[in-house]
């Protein structure tokens, strides 16, 4: 007896059958092939003087897009200059092979701190500037510092995160009362970013356009010495200050909260603060204002803190 072996298609021709198909929609498109671009400026950047490492990408599809993304690390003792030239270097690269259509990313990794460079499909200037402020930067503040910054203001200023004690995540308090001073000091042209500060088990949000008083710094480390808390000051927002902070369980809410609100309310200015626990509802407190509602507990705690 004859068996009839049927045809199917094998994984290797549908994977053919893709590459296939994506060029031809890309060419359709009318985006020019880059490729080979590409790994000649990739080459180039790794040739650079103080480059250890260089990971070059290249994206040409319709559902990922148009891209080249690039991360460079540097050796420990690159200089100002060195960075600069790699970012120039790049920038040439990619106006002179006209990647038109393309978008960009640029990254560039000294020991812990990174900046990221996002560039339009315009690619209307070289990342050097940024670079060249961040070196500086990372060389005015502690910990480790990851800058993400778009060239095009129109997209937004970027943010950039300090990690001032990882991985231990044990810091001295100092090290975060005295930031915002430091940064007022050292980077009064950044005041406009926003800032996110990783410090013990806390998150801070600078979301500017000015930093913070020494007052606010030195109470959001008292309080954020345990815990796990999550702040944001914003001079834009009512109130400009909100902090949030986990209790081990519902039943320690009240003791939690009482522990907190009484040096909050030194500050002498309105503060949102929150406490939350596993499986139950959040209570908030709004001190040098009046929240109405929500459960029992928030109803005391506000009466009793805030000014209803």
């Amino acid at each position: 007896m004859t068996r009839t072996r049927k045809q199917g298609i094998t994984g290797t021709a549908i994977t053919g059958l893709v590459a296939l198909v994506g060029s031809l929609l890309a060419s359709c498109a009318g985006v020019p092939d880059r490729t080979a671009e590409a790994e000649t400026l990739t080459s180039a950047l790794r040739a650079l003087s103080a480059v250890e490492s260089v990971d070059g990408r290249y994206y040409r599809n319709q559902s990922a897009g148009y891209a080249y993304n690039v991360d460079i690390r540097m050796s420990p003792d690159a200089t100002a200059a060195q960075t600069r030239a790699v970012a120039d270097r790049y920038h040439a690269g990619i106006t002179g092979a006209d990647f038109s259509r393309h978008t960009s990313r640029f990254a560039l990794h000294l020991g812990d701190d990174s900046i990221r460079v996002f560039l339009s499909d315009r690619h209307p200037a070289s990342p050097a500037a940024q670079v060249d402020r961040w070196y500086r930067l990372i060389r005015d503040v502690p910990g480790a510092l990851e800058w993400a910054v778009t060239i095009d203001s129109g997209r937004g200023l970027g943010s950039i995160t300090v990690k001032l004690d990882r991985p231990e995540r044990s810091g001295d308090a100092v090290q975060l009362t005295g930031l915002a001073q430091l940064l007022a000091a050292r980077a009064p042209d950044l005041a406009d970013r926003q800032w996110i500060v990783h410090w013990r088990k806390l998150r801070l949000d600078l979301m500017g356009p000015q930093y913070p008083s020494a007052e606010v710094t030195k109470l959001v480390s008292g309080l954020a010495g345990t815990g796990q808390w999550s702040t944001i000051y914003d001079p834009s927002a009512s109130p400009t200050l909100k902090l949030a902070v986990w209790a081990d369980a519902p039943d320690l809410m009240e003791g939690t909260a009482r522990s907190h609100l009484p040096r909050i309310a030194t500050l002498g200015v309105p503060v949102s603060y929150t406490v939350r626990a596993d499986r139950t509802t959040a209570v908030e407190v709004l001190l040098g204002g009046c929240l109405a509602g929500g459960s029992e507990l928030q109803q005391r705690l506000n009466r009793e803190f805030g000014s209803c």
